[in-house]
């Protein structure tokens, strides 16, 4: 049986096996439903508190009544603790176009505000959501697990593995061990019988990595649905041509970052922000940073500024962190798109076959993009296109003359060009097939 410890690095609760959990203890399968007094395993496990709390079940009228309200639709549930916008985005896509036949209810643990599902149900507590789950009763259940094991413990609850459509962020399949064990978030245990759980025993399943892993993952687990979707492009797009200085560049960042500089001196972001400063800080470019607000919110990141402060950078600029859209708009007057280089202690990088979700958000901005060679999956269609600058780990002297002499105009144009090929209805046709193949199984492998 599986154990889970309190949320850690943007994930529900990540998971132990049962070799990792200590032999003296009862194991039993218990997640973080609130704030209250860790109790055993050195202080990181929190026993469920259903015999302390009674759970109202009037809190999920709305959510069972989706089903009721509409008799005649097939109803897609999609589960997203990450609380992100792919799903969303498809979700309102179906509804625009198969609004007659489909219902799309958002499953998430925060704010609904520009979902774009028929309906979404709130649910902040992850341990009431495997009772959400069967209590929706969907057709077909698109659940988002993250990278395996983050959102594995909400698989166990499908209520029919044959309808399920598993969606990860990440694959972790093919991330070499050593690269695992120095820099993932869970054990390489977790992670590796993670992926042998979901593998084995669902059938459907969309990644957004290279083209190449679809075949790999087919031939390894003998499945015959899995499905590469990384078109999720769609207006508003933008492509913006300024007049610069020709001894001028500006970089665009946005994503994750360091949060507290109080940080170990070897800890991944305050390496990875100093590595970024090597490369894209340095007379001739200026980058501007954009932290993400996905898990410290809108405010300033001082931590950025300290880091500048104690190190004296130079040329960056730390930027309000914004929501998708309006980083998209903000980035669109920026040259170009930066993919971060890898610290000395992962490189080469081990995940280079997973696309970052910032690649289709620079393209939606009209940015070329410049990224690291072993960065492998997006490296090789900026060079396939011409959409940017591929840099290797000794460019880093040259990269302002490699920058400054390719024609940003030029650039920005093959970037709208080569856009129209990652457009949403391309990924809604991947997903509506497997939505098809789905409905046409009967209800054989439920899970209760």
């Amino acid at each position: 049986m599986l154990a889970a410890h309190k949320a850690t690095g943007g994930t529900p609760f990540p998971v132990f096996t049962r070799a990792e959990i200590p032999a003296d203890i009862e194991v039993v399968v218990t997640l973080d439903p609130d704030q209250s007094t860790p109790t055993g395993f050195t202080g990181q496990m929190i026993a469920n508190d259903f015999r302390q709390a009674f759970v109202d079940m009037k809190r999920f009228e709305g959510l069972v009544g989706v089903r009721f309200r509409y008799p005649d639709r097939q109803l897609i549930l999609y589960a997203d603790y990450r609380n992100g916008t792919n799903l969303s985005t498809l979700a309102g896509s179906i509804n625009d176009q198969y609004g007659e036949r489909f219902v799309t209810v958002g499953l998430l643990s925060g704010s609904a505000d520009g979902r774009r599902y028929t309906h979404t149900f709130v649910e902040p507590l992850y341990y009431l959501w495997p009772m959400a789950l069967l209590l929706a009763r969907p057709d077909i259940l698109h659940l988002n697990v993250g990278a395996g094991t983050q959102g594995l413990l909400f698989s166990l609850f499908a209520p029919d593995y044959a309808k399920t459509l598993i969606d990860f962020y990440d694959i972790c399949t093919f991330i070499p061990d050593d690269v695992l064990e120095r820099g993932h978030y869970a054990t390489l245990a977790s992670t590796r019988s993670a992926d042998r759980y979901l593998f084995e025993r669902f059938d459907y399943f969309i990644h957004k990595c290279s083209a190449w892993v679809s075949t790999e993952l087919q031939q390894k687990f003998g499945k015959q649905h899995v499905v590469q979707v990384i078109e999720f492009a769609e207006e508003p797009m933008y492509s913006r041509v300024e007049d610069r200085p020709a001894d001028h560049v500006r970089l665009v960042y946005g994503g994750l970052m360091l949060n507290d500089d109080r940080e170990p001196e070897d800890s991944h972001f305050k390496r990875s922000f100093l590595e970024m400063a090597k490369y894209f800080c340095q007379p001739g470019l200026e980058l501007y940073l954009y932290p993400s607000p996905y898990l410290y919110g809108y405010h300033k990141n001082l931590a950025i500024d300290a880091m500048i402060d104690r190190y004296r950078v130079q040329y960056i600029h730390n930027c309000l962190p914004m929501d998708e859209e309006s980083f998209i708009k903000e980035a669109s007057c920026y040259d170009f798109g930066a993919m971060l280089p890898n610290h000395p202690g992962m490189k080469p990088i081990g995940t280079g076959y997973i696309f970052p979700a910032k690649f289709l958000t620079y393209l939606r901005a009209g940015l070329p993009i410049v990224v690291p060679e072993d960065l492998t999956c997006v490296a090789e269609l900026v060079e396939q296109h011409t959409l940017g600058v591929v840099y290797g780990y000794d460019d880093q002297s040259s990269l302002p003359k490699l920058l400054m002499k390719r024609d940003i105009r030029k650039l920005k144009e093959n970037v709208r060009i080569f856009r129209q090929e990652l457009m949403l209805d391309k990924g809604l046709g991947k997903v509506l097939s497997l939505y098809e193949h789905i409905l046409s199984v009967g209800f054989d492998n439920a899970s209760f």
